[in-house]
């Protein structure tokens, strides 16, 4: 996925959003299910995760880790 920070993404219905503590950069139990699609803010990969599957989203007032195949950016 070639994203900048900022771009906007598409997150489909169902995808699974773990809850980030930012300044740890580490992923907490709780997680959400999206309940139907919507628009999220790319914020980066989750370098100090070591998961270069996961990456930082800006969704509904709150960051949280999503894997990046499960998000599309806007405009593709």
């Amino acid at each position: 996925m070639n994203m900048k920070v900022g771009d906007l993404l598409h997150i489909p219905q169902a995808v699974v959003l773990w809850t980030a503590d930012a300044e740890a950069q580490t992923v907490q139990a709780p997680y959400i299910q999206t309940e139907k699609p919507c628009t999220g803010i790319y914020l980066g990969i989750a370098k100090a995760l070591n998961q270069s599957h996961l990456i930082n989203v800006f969704v509904k007032g709150q960051q949280h880790f999503v894997h990046s195949k499960d998000v599309y950016p806007i405009g593709e």
